[in-house]
């Protein structure tokens, strides 16, 4: 079984069959698909991951208006290119989903509004697109990954 057979296995038990996008024959892997994979080690994160996933199923059976992008991103997190991004997108959501101001009732997911409405507009955008939104606190979000791209 290939690591990202384990990797679809593991969401596809937890979101329903047929929910991984990804090809599962494919012999090249990321961190984290080799980390869910692995037999021997990375317990605890394995035990976490799936936790979060687990967790964030349940925001989505509360709220199925926020199931398309996090499904969008489990399955980014397959990627072997841009899953770190995805991957970060997965813990912010599961961060805010966990209080019950920003709860899975609180908030829209992947949400556009017109680039008047921001800074964006200056830069001659048309649109913006911001992966959460807090109605209620009157708060939007991109979520990001700090990391040193310039190395080898």
């Amino acid at each position: 079984m290939t690591k990202l057979k384990c990797y679809a296995d593991l969401v596809n038990n937890i979101f329903g069959p047929g929910t991984t996008t990804f090809n599962t024959e494919a012999t090249t892997w990321n961190n984290i698909v080799g980390a869910v994979a692995s037999t021997t080690d990375f317990e605890v994160f394995r035990r976490n991951f799936a936790a979060r996933l687990h967790r964030l199923k349940g925001a989505i059976d509360t709220n199925q208006n926020i199931s398309a992008p996090i499904i969008n991103a489990v399955n980014g997190v397959a990627k072997l290119g841009g899953w770190e991004g995805y991957y970060a997108e997965l813990a912010a959501l599961d961060y805010f989903l966990s209080d019950a101001e920003t709860g899975p009732g609180e908030i829209s997911l992947d949400v556009t509004y017109a680039a008047s409405d921001a800074i964006a507009s200056d830069f001659g955008m048309k649109n913006i697109n911001y992966d959460l939104c807090i109605p209620s606190m009157g708060v939007v979000s991109d979520f990001k990954i700090l990391s040193d791209k310039s190395g080898g």
